[in-house]
């Protein structure tokens, strides 16, 4: 894992982390999902911002020695989960 200063859009710049792994297994996604939590919880891994503590983001990036099922014949997948909050008036 490492930090990383990286160039969101619209140029403002943000600290984040960077964990890369390779998995020949279906379950050692499990194994490093434990240990992106203990990341998360580290100390280490944050940030003040205005007064307050603030987990850094992780991006990670998984390189996987095993076809997902499904998408066999797709080289590279790419998942982006993106969360919003939306509040509706009626």
């Amino acid at each position: 894992m490492f930090k990383a200063r990286i160039r969101a859009k619209g140029g403002k710049e943000k600290l984040v982390l960077i964990e890369l792994q390779k998995a020949k297994l279906p379950s050692d996604i499990m194994r490093f999902r434990r240990y992106l939590g203990r990341q998360y919880a580290n100390e280490d891994n944050v940030m003040e911002e205005g007064g307050e503590k603030k987990a850094l983001p992780i991006i990670t990036i998984y390189f996987l020695g095993y076809a997902i099922s499904g998408l066999e014949d797709i080289p590279i997948i790419r998942i982006v989960r993106q969360y919003e909050e939306e509040i509706r008036r009626l």
